[in-house]
């Protein structure tokens, strides 16, 4: 809702006073929201994750995590940088970054994927304004528009696969290991095992002759 409002009454502001012709309300409209909206999914992740997480890396994963950052800015460069030679223009070199976003996914936490996201939405908006880059269009709103989509998508994608795999490995974590203590149901007792359900979608089975009343 805070997009849409924002979005309405900054557009319209614009309108009455002048600066944007009516009919071009409904297109500020939109480029408007999806600017706000994109910033809301990129920057509210990455304070939310440097504010609840803690822990440190390990020496190794800094050395991995130096090698991302710097294959990050030269993919950027070469995307957004002007570094991409005119006959390669025409190819779909945005999604370069994409490797490296499932690569920081993979490998660390909420903390490294969201701020490598905002490392390549400020390179691709840096990129863009000097000119650079395949969003550039004759356009301005345009060129704003699919930037901003540009980035939404890519964040959004990010976020879904980490939050997949940090649920993931949180199920591995707790997952009981040999002679841990668990709480259980029993469910159907066979032959020779009695299955029980542990809660949540984690099930067991042990030999019934070690069953205990």
């Amino acid at each position: 809702l805070t997009p849409t409002a924002s979005a309405v009454i900054g557009s319209l502001t614009l309108t009455v006073s002048g600066l944007i012709p009516p009919e071009s309300l409904p297109e500020s409209v939109l480029t408007w929201w999806v600017g706000d909206a994109t910033g809301s999914i990129l920057i509210a992740p990455l304070v939310l994750a440097w504010a609840t997480q803690r822990g440190m890396l390990l020496p190794r994963q800094w050395l991995e995590l130096a090698l991302l950052l710097l294959l990050t800015l030269l993919v950027c460069g070469t995307v957004f940088g002007g570094m991409l030679p005119e006959q390669f223009h025409h190819y779909p070199v945005s999604y370069l970054p994409f490797p490296l976003l499932v690569w920081t996914a993979l490998r660390f936490r909420h903390r490294a994927t969201t701020s490598v996201l905002l490392l390549i939405a400020c390179c691709a908006l840096l990129g863009t304004h000097r000119g650079f880059g395949p969003f550039v269009r004759q356009d301005l709103n345009q060129t704003l528009l699919l930037l901003q989509l540009y980035v939404a998508t890519m964040t959004a994608m990010i976020l879904f696969v980490s939050a997949i795999i940090a649920e993931r490995q949180q199920a591995v974590a707790e997952r009981p290991k040999p002679g841990d203590r668990v709480k259980g149901k029993v469910i159907a007792i066979g032959e020779e095992q009695v299955f029980v359900d542990l809660g949540g979608k984690a099930e067991g089975a042990m030999d019934i002759g070690n069953l205990k009343d």
